[in-house]
């Protein structure tokens, strides 16, 4: 699975990740990415058939939706909860539990018009 990280996870993770061997771009590594409506945002994730990680459960949850009503396609949406990523100070628990879900699926369309968490999604 391919991933595009949200603009509120640092650049820093995507080169850990990739460093462990995953294709994982950040939106704050990516000029023409940074700013973008979380809608354009769907859509070019989409068309690099990779998934979105993100916080924005609001928004991409209506996206999700939107989606499913419409029957477009997407590689999904992967929301992780705020106790799991609350600061830039230790990227480490974060990078372990995308590492270990990207590992069990290895595949490009393993979240295809799907959403997973990582964690609970009580927070």
């Amino acid at each position: 699975m391919r991933l595009l990280l949200d603009e509120h996870f640092p650049r820093r993770l995507a080169e850990v990740l990739r460093g462990r061997g995953h294709h994982v771009v950040a939106v704050t590594e990516s000029p023409d990415l940074r700013g973008l409506p979380d809608a354009d945002l769907f859509a070019r994730a989409h068309a690099e058939r990779r998934a979105v990680v993100t916080q924005d459960v609001a928004d991409f949850s209506v996206l999700l939706r939107e989606a499913e009503l419409t029957e477009s396609e997407h590689f999904g949406v992967v929301f992780v909860p705020r106790r799991v990523w609350g600061s830039i100070r230790d990227l480490q628990p974060l990078a372990d539990l995308l590492s270990a879900f990207l590992t069990e699926r290895s595949t490009d369309d393993a979240l295809r018009d799907s959403a997973a968490w990582i964690g609970s999604p009580a927070a």
